[in-house]
């Protein structure tokens, strides 16, 4: 009641302010004011409704007002990044999703209006990922917060800003339609051979059904491109992944040739195979409908596939309340049999070597359950000891990363410095922590609680929900948003897209090693300037 009733003063408040001519802007402050956060936040598929629940319980118990704007989608996304470049923002703490975030870091030194110098656009936020925020914890937000968030927030030591979002994004499945092909969770693929086999087996029926397809997307917001990156990481292993992030060759050296990996080539030829139109897998109109239209249909079992993410959920909201769907893993490529000790069998056929791979990453999901199997008996121990280990890697490169290009970062040239750090350190207080969840459904932010696990007491997860959770809780997952000065300061795509999209470059007729090779070729044409900007030192080093 005592909440209702501050919010019904407020309101009539601004009603009298406005009626009496004051400009109605959503504000009730000046800038420079103690004690309060002005936010502005890029209204997404997450929505802004976690960040008034933070916001409620925060000003109640830190006495510091909070005054949020926001702003939808990717327009929102670009207002914000306008308003923190043009030095002379009010603003105290963006929630955004800035592209490129490190280049401003790599930068250096701002002059903002105000007439100061800062060493860069964003304060330092290392002493708030260093902070123990709960009572009798020793754990700082650093050790609550997952590993692999970690690593993508870390500037050469340094960290300017925390996620605002977590979750993962890849393939998701349609039950009500995978049901109505008679199908059962042994039918999952595991391999990226399964994945087509399957879609052969069912696209017929499909398309008879009133032009259903295997899987539907939107080109102007396809998630192909990026998601494909997986299997590119799948194929090469931790060791070849990590190296070409940190924009690293084949040799383990910073030069003109990173894209010079074999699983690069194997990534783009799974996604070929995907959207040829003559392969038939992919819903008719999924060229021409927006992102949106594309979400709804999906939902209402136009295609038994899709790929997206783990704001699905809340992004379509009451259209959602009547999906029936979940994620799966992404399958294995097929083709990392390349590595394995029994890739050049001639006595064995493609189907043979598939059907061991097969078998070994049934091995492994059973291992990872928790179970102790047998080992697969194809070869001597030794030798099936280490195709394990090569297919373990490529199975915990099950999904992607969703949430590591939502920032949360403030301005150098922020007045309010201390209050929007308080504000952050909440947000990651156990606290925090379970006011997000319940306010998102279940959904997560990518940290643990110092001391057991969320509560969902009052609350029904949804089937997605309890899936995509499940996901997160695995961590088997693979970023592609690079940090490294390789990438960032020349601008070059670390998901194969460095001057044409691979998407709309392989529906126009190209093939997996025309994407490659202009890639190797837009890179090899600016060296000389992406040299000058590395300096030779960060090259050599």
């Amino acid at each position: 009641m005592k909440g209702v009733l501050k919010k019904t003063l407020a309101a009539g408040l601004s009603l009298l302010l406005c009626l009496g001519g004051v400009a109605c802007t959503g504000r009730t402050y000046e800038p420079g004011e103690n004690g309060l956060v002005h936010i502005s936040a890029a209204n997404l598929g997450y929505g802004t409704g976690w960040l008034e629940a933070l916001k409620e319980v925060f000003q109640e118990e830190y006495g510091i007002n909070v005054y949020i704007d926001s702003y939808t989608g990717s327009a929102g996304v670009d207002r914000l990044d306008t308003e923190i470049e043009s030095l002379s923002s009010d603003t105290d703490l963006f929630f955004g999703r800035r592209g490129w975030f490190a280049e401003d870091v790599y930068k250096g030194t701002i002059s903002a209006a105000d007439g100061n110098q800062y060493p860069c656009l964003y304060a330092d936020l290392s002493d708030v990922w260093e902070a123990v925020v709960d009572e009798g914890s020793e754990l700082s937000i650093y050790d609550k917060i997952d590993p692999l968030y970690r690593d993508a927030y870390n500037i050469e030591g340094s960290y300017y800003a925390l996620p605002w979002a977590g979750g993962v994004y890849g393939i998701v499945r349609n039950l009500d339609v995978w049901n109505a092909l008679g199908l059962s969770d042994e039918d999952i693929p595991y391999t990226t051979n399964d994945l087509f086999d399957l879609c052969d087996s069912v696209k017929d029926t499909l398309a008879e059904d009133d032009g259903k397809a295997c899987f539907i997307y939107a080109l102007e917001e396809e998630y192909y491109t990026g998601w494909s990156t997986i299997f590119f990481a799948q194929y090469e292993g931790k060791k070849n992944a990590e190296a070409f992030m940190d924009g690293r060759d084949p040799n383990g050296e910073r030069t003109q040739h990173v894209y010079t990996y074999d699983g690069q080539v194997e990534a783009m030829e799974v996604l070929e195979r995907l959207i040829d139109a003559e392969n038939g897998y992919q819903y008719s109109r999924s060229s021409s409908i927006d992102f949106t239209t594309m979400q709804g249909l999906f939902l209402r079992g136009e295609a038994l596939f899709c790929v997206n993410g783990s704001w699905l959920e809340i992004e379509m909201g009451t259209n959602f309340d009547s999906a029936n769907v979940d994620m799966i893993k992404t399958p294995v490529v097929s083709s990392i049999v390349n590595r394995l000790s029994f890739g050049n069998d001639s006595s064995l056929n493609a189907d043979q070597k598939d059907d061991r791979l097969v078998e070994l990453i049934k091995y492994v999901d059973a291992v990872d359950a928790g179970e102790t199997p047998a080992l697969p008996t194809y070869a001597a121990e030794a030798t099936v000891e280490n195709d394990i280990a090569i297919v373990t890697e490529a199975r915990h490169y099950s999904y992607m990363a969703g949430g590591t290009d939502h920032q949360a970062y403030i301005p150098s040239y922020s007045q309010h410095i201390r209050e929007a750090k308080e504000f952050l350190k909440f947000m990651y207080s156990d606290r925090g922590l379970q006011i997000y969840y319940e306010s998102m459904q279940g959904a997560m932010l990518p940290a643990m609680l110092t001391e057991g696990s969320y509560d969902a007491s009052g609350m029904q997860l949804s089937g997605f929900r309890e899936s995509v959770n499940a996901a997160q809780l695995d961590g088997f997952v693979y970023d592609r948003e690079p940090t490294a000065r390789y990438f960032v300061l020349p601008h070059i795509s670390a998901c194969f897209e460095n001057g044409v999209s691979p998407v709309v470059a392989l529906r126009g007729g190209d093939d997996a090693m025309d994407i490659i090779t202009d890639n190797r070729n837009s890179i090899g044409s600016r060296w000389e300037t992406i040299a000058g900007l590395l300096g030779s030192d960060y090259i050599n080093s």
